[in-house]
């Protein structure tokens, strides 16, 4: 076994489901980069926590384990989807969002020069003062190794979109750039089954596109 394989590799008939937490007041106006600043959930974020619970709670097994970013917006949706699964939420600081660095809060249509080097080689491109996708998959990946790899059973992580993808790169063995064709709404969920060769994508529910 490889040393990538010992890390994105889990229990036999595992699985992990990856939450898009809700919208929060941040990811207004579209278009705003939003990274580790902390807003607050809107009303329509907490729908969207609800209707991800719902979804779990048709799919979860017995035993099943809640992790969370600590950034209100997930950790307030991991809350409610603890309280509709009965599951208690444990917080994890290497789960938060990409630093977005000086570009935090700003709109993608200020920076076009930033946008273009972000278009051209997404999988490589670093935000100035701030971290770079491959960060992400390096910090998330170290998390999912120490926490998730050896665990049967299913495993749910609410997070953050530059999170999940690089997450899910990992474990599926595909580069970042690539990975960023998944689209993922607030409220949305990655299916993922794992084996202690790797993973493969069993279901994809992603959102509401509202």
């Amino acid at each position: 076994m490889t040393a990538r394989e010992g890390r994105t590799g889990g229990t036999e008939g595992a699985r992990l489901f990856l939450v898009r937490h809700g919208r929060s007041e941040g990811n207004r106006p579209e278009g705003t980069l939003l990274g580790r600043g902390d807003p607050p959930l809107t009303d329509a974020g907490m729908e969207e926590a609800d209707a991800a619970a719902s979804l779990l709670a048709r799919r979860l097994r017995p035993g099943a384990r809640l992790y969370a970013s600590p950034l209100a917006r997930a950790r307030d949706s991991a809350r409610r989807l603890g309280d509709r699964l009965g599951l208690p939420v444990r917080l994890a600081a290497a789960l938060v969002e990409l630093d977005m660095g000086r570009l935090e809060g700003r709109l993608w249509s200020d920076v076009p020069a930033e946008r273009a080097r972000w278009d051209a080689d997404p999988g490589r491109y670093r935000f100035p003062g701030g971290e770079g996708l491959d960060d992400v998959a390096r910090r998330a990946e170290a998390w999912f190794g120490e926490n998730v790899a050896g665990q049967p059973g299913d495993t749910v992580v609410v997070a953050h979109l530059f999170v999940i993808l690089a997450l899910t790169a990992r474990i599926l063995r595909l580069p970042l750039d690539e990975i960023l064709r998944l689209h993922l709404e607030h409220g949305g969920v990655v299916e993922l089954r794992l084996s202690p060769a790797g993973g493969r994508l069993h279901g994809l529910y992603p959102g509401r596109l509202a």
